[in-house]
């Protein structure tokens, strides 16, 4: 059984009240885009609201986790189990931290937790991830996590007065398993 606790980063399923996270990550506009790929016009605060309400609706039909980053009991952030395809237990972890909270390698703790949950509890194959150029802190992090780059979509995305290229990493439970010993 997973332990969803790594240092001071503890893992709990979101609820209803994580909305206000969302909400407060989507403000960052320039945050907001490096974890989303896109920047959205304001929303209200009963906008995002209900925004995260149909979202929360959708994850229970598409096996989709997803875990607030708490340290000391207060949300920072969120990281999410995707399954990409299924069939062959590929999956991808979205995760953000809130901008006050960052370099204090939450992230790093997060992903590790629902690494190991992903590949030994779900006996999933491979983690997908996908990161801007110039997303230099999750460049770092998923290098650290032992992630190889696979691709890289030239151009792929458009921001700020310019294109970006979208680089793609992977990492195998046999990697991963390596890394462990």
């Amino acid at each position: 059984m997973t332990n969803w606790t790594n240092g001071p980063v503890a893992l709990r399923r979101c609820d209803g009240e994580d909305w206000l996270m969302l909400y407060r990550q989507m403000q960052d506009s320039e945050a907001y885009f490096l974890f989303a790929d896109r920047v959205e016009p304001p929303l209200t605060a009963a906008a995002a609201q209900a925004r995260w309400e149909d979202l929360q609706a959708l994850r229970a039909e598409d096996g989709r986790l997803d875990l607030a980053i708490c340290v000391d009991g207060e949300a920072v952030g969120a990281v999410s189990l995707v399954l990409r395809d299924e069939a062959n237990g590929c999956f991808t972890a979205p995760v953000f931290v809130l901008r006050e909270h960052q370099g204090n390698g939450y992230a790093k703790a997060a992903l590790e937790l629902l690494l190991r949950y992903a590949f030994e509890e779900r006996r999933l194959h491979k983690f997908q991830a996908s990161v801007l150029e110039q997303n230099q802190a999750s460049l770092a992090l998923h290098t650290a996590l032992g992630c190889q780059l696979e691709g890289r979509f030239k151009a792929q995305v458009y921001h700020d007065g310019r294109w970006w290229d979208e680089l793609w990493f992977g990492l195998t439970e046999d990697a991963w398993r390596n890394r462990q010993r």
